[in-house]
């Protein structure tokens, strides 16, 4: 029978305040049990697993309210789920692993068709791991491989084109491991691959279905770990150690389209061309979650407390540009989170660049505007103090606070969603010290 379980959160007021002010709250987090992948098909149906180890007992999340209350699926015992991926309502996918005794483990791929209540075993596969899973159809699923036993790796694509009936598989030799596959049509897709004799990670493209796939980007230094999102066959973005890049022409050439600013980026998440968020480790119990919406022309920041040490065991997912998760866990820390926003994510930030420290306050226009239902306001802060960010509607009535912290010298900027608001003219005000300014904007549905 399935246990329903309602995430209560508490915090103290100070961590509170943290969450919320950054646009990030925590909706699953245990000091014993790892997040160990989640993926949403909808702001509402997600699935999430976790355990309280490498190769224990696993449970299945799922939530049809956006994660406001989860239920629990049970899973066999001695398997951890580490990865997992849904086509539709019913139909998904998912990666066990279990002990092999003294061969190590042994990695087998299962099957849902009714949401995840029920699984069953599709391929038995041996020693590699399921690093990532992705869907064409109900019959076109691709799984890369990775790491198998602790002294060596094994990596592959495997593919089924008939629901996991028959699988055939594209390999590299020992020492290789690729990370992630994905798909933007039925011929084109796109996997990471790190081989571990030099340290180095390639970017892998398809143009025949998966049939071959060929190198068509090194990374430029050791140890650098390599991250992609595509939004189509010819426009792509990588992420490797602190720089951001992106193609229009299916990964040929490839142009600095605005840099983050932050060391160690680990994951990338594109929601547009202009939209987009990247997870970058700063310290062993936070995260910085960088956010753009012109492209990575400028960078909005925001940092979340984490359990461990921030690796590619993290993930980002966004369904639109207001809700979005982030969460996961390390291999050396068993206590795993789950955080979601519903304002996209980041309320302030320092904007990127070759920017000079300001001089005065200011207030810019919002841009643009009128606008509908997003827009862009800028400042900046030339001595460090607090700040406020206010929203007024025509009669003087406070709408909403973007901005209430204290900040350091610097240019900053927030986007303001007016999708709630019904058309009209509305006021933001600026206030900083002694400093305070207050402009007009105007909303057009």
């Amino acid at each position: 029978m399935i246990k329903k379980l309602i995430i209560f959160i508490v915090f103290i007021s100070s961590i509170t305040g943290l969450y919320a002010q950054s646009g990030w709250i925590t909706q699953y987090s245990n000091a014993t049990k790892r997040v160990y992948d989640f993926y949403f098909l909808n702001q509402n149906t997600g699935w999430t697993s976790v355990s309280a180890g490498y190769l224990h007992y696993s449970t299945i999340l799922k939530t049809t309210n956006g994660g406001a209350s989860w239920d629990s699926i049970p899973t066999s015992e001695n398997q951890a789920i580490n990865k997992i991926y849904f086509l539709n309502e019913n139909t998904g996918w998912a990666s066990v692993q279990v002990e092999a005794g003294a061969n190590g483990t042994n990695s087998k791929i299962i099957k849902s068709t009714n949401g995840g209540l029920n699984w069953s075993v599709i391929f038995d596969m041996g020693y590699p791991n399921i690093t990532s899973i992705t869907a064409l159809n109900k019959d076109t699923v691709f799984f890369s491989m990775g790491k198998g036993f602790d002294c060596c790796y094994a990596g592959g694509i495997l593919k089924t084109t008939n629901g996991g009936i028959n699988f055939t598989s594209f390999s590299y030799p020992l020492d290789t491991y690729i990370y992630k596959v994905q798909f933007t049509s039925n011929q084109t897709g796109w996997a990471t691959i790190f081989f571990r004799n030099n340290s180095k990670n390639v970017l892998l493209k398809t143009t025949n279905n998966g049939q071959n796939w060929n190198f068509i980007r090194y990374t430029d230094s050791t140890h650098s770990y390599l991250d992609f999102y595509f939004l189509s066959d010819n426009t792509g973005y990588i992420i490797q150690n602190n720089i951001f890049l992106k193609t229009t022409d299916g990964g040929v050439n490839w142009f600095d389209s605005g840099t983050p600013n932050q060391a160690n980026l680990y994951n990338l998440f594109m929601l547009s061309e202009n939209t987009g968020w990247i997870a970058a480790y700063i310290s062993t119990d936070n995260a910085r979650i960088c956010k753009t919406t012109n492209g990575g022309i400028t960078w909005q920041y925001n940092t979340i407390g984490i359990a461990g040490f921030m690796s590619s065991y993290y993930k980002l997912q966004f369904v639109n540009d207001r809700i979005g998760w982030f969460g996961g866990s390390t291999s050396n820390n068993p206590m795993g989170s789950l955080f979601k926003t519903t304002n996209g994510g980041t309320v302030t930030g320092f904007v990127s660049g070759n920017t000079e420290p300001p001089i005065d306050f200011s207030l810019s226009q919002n841009y643009p505007n009128p606008f509908n239902p997003n827009t862009e306001i800028k400042w900046e802060v030339p001595v460090s103090g607090f700040v406020s960010l206010k929203v007024f509607d025509a009669i003087g009535n406070e709408i909403e606070t973007l901005v209430n912290e204290y900040q350091n010298t610097g240019n900053y900027s927030v986007n303001f969603d007016g999708s709630k608001l019904p058309s009209g003219v509305y006021f933001y005000k600026l206030t900083a010290g002694n400093f305070s300014e207050t402009k007009r904007m105007v909303l057009i549905k």
